[in-house]
C-alpha cells in the first residue's frame, strides 16, 4: 500500500460512514488488502492496477458510495477517524509481524 496521506483519511471517513458499525472493521482492512495488492501490481507492472487503481487507500475507496465528512467535532466524524486509525495501526503491525505475505502478487 502507498504512504497514507490525510487525502486517503478523510476518503476512508467519507466511505466509512455508509458501512455498519459492526461491519467496518472488516471492510477497513479489506480495503487495506486492496490497496496494498494494487500497489504491488503498480510497482511490479509500471501501470495501474484496474481493480485497485494506484495502490493509495483514495484511490481504492473510489466509486464507493461516500458521505461529506462533516465537521471535525462530530461524533461519527470523530469515531470514524479512530476506527481507520486504529486499523491502519492494526493492519501495519500483521504487515510487519507477517512480512507483507498477504495480499502480495505471485
Amino acid at each position: 500500500m502507498r504512504r497514507v496521506h490525510h487525502g486517503d483519511i478523510i476518503a476512508l471517513i467519507s466511505v466509512l460512514r455508509y458501512v455498519d458499525t459492526d461491519q467496518r472493521g472488516k471492510f477497513l482492512e479489506g480495503l487495506f488488502d486492496a490497496a496494498h495488492v494494487a500497489d504491488k501490481y503498480r510497482k511490479r507492472f509500471g501501470q495501474k492496477s484496474w481493480t485497485g487503481g494506484d495502490g493509495s487507500l483514495a484511490a481504492a475507496c473510489s466509486g464507493m458510495a461516500h458521505a461529506d465528512v462533516g465537521p471535525l467535532g462530530d461524533p461519527n466524524f470523530l469515531e470514524c477517524l479512530r476506527q481507520v486509525i486504529e486499523a491502519l495501526q492494526d493492519w501495519r503491525t500483521r504487515q510487519r509481524e507477517y512480512g507483507g505475505k498477504k495480499g502480495s502478487l505471485p
